[in-house]
């Protein structure tokens, strides 16, 4: 569920928190437009980066906020491989995010 949690909570803090990277969003994650109601001060984030395997079984909800952040030109990172929901994709998404956000 730390995926979906952090776009409920970072997205919901955006006062807070400037870097997100959400992987494998679960399905406790909120619906996009209630995630990103004001999407000028989502653009203020430095980083939103989005994960998610094409095998994951949830990849519909991952998928779903990044069609949503497209329509609303909210930048950020999309990134896709050939892994489930398991332990794999998440330590390469973890690895990437990290070269992103230790520049």
């Amino acid at each position: 569920m730390g995926g979906g949690q952090t776009l409920n909570f970072g997205l919901g803090h955006l006062d807070t928190f400037a870097w997100l990277g959400a992987f494998s969003a679960a399905p406790n994650t909120k619906p996009p437009a209630e995630l990103v109601p004001d999407p000028a001060a989502a653009r203020k984030l430095k980083l939103l980066m989005i994960t998610c395997g094409s095998k994951d079984g949830l990849f519909r909800i991952s998928k779903g906020v990044q069609t949503y952040l497209k329509e609303k030109e909210v930048p950020y990172v999309w990134h896709v491989d050939d892994h489930g929901h398991d332990p794999t994709h998440w330590s390469a998404a973890l690895y990437n995010f990290s070269q992103k956000i230790f520049r």
